[in-house]
């Protein structure tokens, strides 16, 4: 009887172990190549630039960590691998400084 029970438990525990490392799997899948973009904004036209992104519809896939707030404010988001070639493009045409924080939010 008590065998039997142990062999219920540790099955259960076994069976919880890999739904959650499925679950994990798929959560971290879904940020396949999403990148992690940290932008410190140096003049009130960068600040105001990436305002309008945070509050007006956007035409990139963005979610802000932090969003903009003043001159020299860090500034986190990320954007999803489709729009990061033109986001990053746009931020280097209007001169703001940027880096790379982590290159796939999967890893």
């Amino acid at each position: 009887m008590i065998r039997n029970f142990l062999i219920l438990v540790f099955g259960l525990l076994y069976f919880r172990g890999a739904v959650e490392a499925i679950h994990n799997t798929e959560e971290n899948s879904a940020f396949h190549n999403f990148k992690l973009i940290r932008i410190n904004p140096e003049t009130e036209n960068s600040v105001k630039y990436l305002r309008s992104l945070y509050e007006d519809p956007s035409p990139y896939e963005l979610d802000f960590w932090q969003p903009p707030t003043h001159i020299g404010a860090i500034v986190d988001l990320t954007v999803a691998p489709s729009d990061a070639p033109q986001f990053v493009k746009d931020l280097e045409s209007k001169n703001i400084n940027y880096i790379v924080a982590v290159n796939d939010l999967s890893k």
